[in-house]
């Protein structure tokens, strides 16, 4: 199933680039939330934080959860609204391919439909984590509201300086050690929405692969940013049910194509694997690049990714 493992793979290719948009979208949310609390912070009125009340204090923690709310809440439902629409999409795409390799023919027994497999995918723990998918994104802020509770209260304790709890929360972009809880928000946030995205599209692979065959093998992507677990496991088959699905860690990129017995190992090294891809497909997805070492997909939005099924090969 040669051809298959093509398929899934190049799609694979995608779902990074899916990653990569949904990055630059966040980018813009952060932006506009570091213009509004760097404004409420310049606004504090006591430049030496030791000397303040404790009520401007309580205020000023009120006032950053309140920002932090206003602008993330709205982003984290509609972030919630778009993984459900790409999992129907996603459906959609896989549903037509396993459906041609389908034992049966053009039939796949009991294809679930996309609001049975959200409900299905959402209540699986990812395997990175031990966490289920929705509750993993909703912690994102309430772990934020600490860490600034957290910081107002030390630089308040020490005496500090308001510029330095600005640069703790917004950081400094003129010295690479002051990240700030904002830089440190943005990693948190791009991670666990690729972990999520990821889990989601292996339960999608997992659902309807199983009706093709009655095994997997585990698909990585073998570069320099390989990790040691899913370099392990490449290359290696399981019963659909019984061995472990992707992602394995945060910022897994690790997929699984189905095989049946007999069928000969397909997965090789990046560099190996590009080599013999259509030029239509790594012109799109990976800007006519076939380096050695895989750095990152375009990035495409969802709308799409549902019209790339003939690149993918769908």
């Amino acid at each position: 199933m040669a051809e298959l493992f093509d398929i899934v793979v190049r799609r694979q290719i995608y779902i990074e680039g899916l990653k990569a948009s949904k990055g630059l979208e966040f980018a813009d949310v952060l932006s506009k939330l570091r213009t509004q609390l760097a404004h409420r912070l310049s606004g504090f009125e006591w430049e030496d934080l030791g000397n303040a009340t404790r009520t401007a204090l309580k205020k000023l923690i009120v006032d950053l959860r309140t920002i932090a709310k206003t602008i993330f809440d709205p982003y984290l439902t509609a972030l919630i609204d778009w993984l459900q629409r790409f999992v129907k999409i996603d459906l959609g795409l896989l549903g037509g391919l396993y459906r041609r390799n389908a034992p049966n023919g053009d039939t796949l027994a009991q294809e679930p439909d996309d609001g049975h497999l959200w409900a299905l995918a959402i209540g699986a723990p990812m395997a990175a984590t031990g966490t289920l998918a929705l509750p993993f994104l909703s912690a994102l802020l309430p772990s934020f509201y600490v860490k600034l509770e957290r910081l107002v209260l030390q630089n308040y304790a020490q005496h500090a300086k308001r510029s330095d709890l600005i640069e703790a929360i917004i950081g400094n972009p003129n010295s690479p050690r002051a990240q700030g809880a904002l830089r440190q928000l943005n990693a948190q946030a791009t991670a666990a929405t690729n972990t999520v995205l990821q889990h989601l599209a292996n339960q999608v692979n997992e659902a309807l692969g199983e009706k093709v065959a009655g095994f997997y093998e585990w698909v990585s992507v073998l570069d320099d940013r390989t990790t040691k677990i899913c370099q392990s496991r490449d290359g290696k088959r399981f019963a659909y049910g019984r061995g472990p699905v992707p992602p394995a860690h945060v910022n897994c990129r690790s997929t699984i194509v189905p095989v049946r017995i007999g069928d000969p190992k397909t997965s090789d090294s990046f560099e190996v694997w590009v080599r013999g891809q259509p030029e239509e497909f790594v012109a799109d997805a990976l800007d006519g690049r076939r380096g050695s070492v895989y750095d990152r997909s375009s990035p495409v939005s969802l709308a799409e990714y549902g019209r790339k099924s003939a690149l993918i090969g769908l």
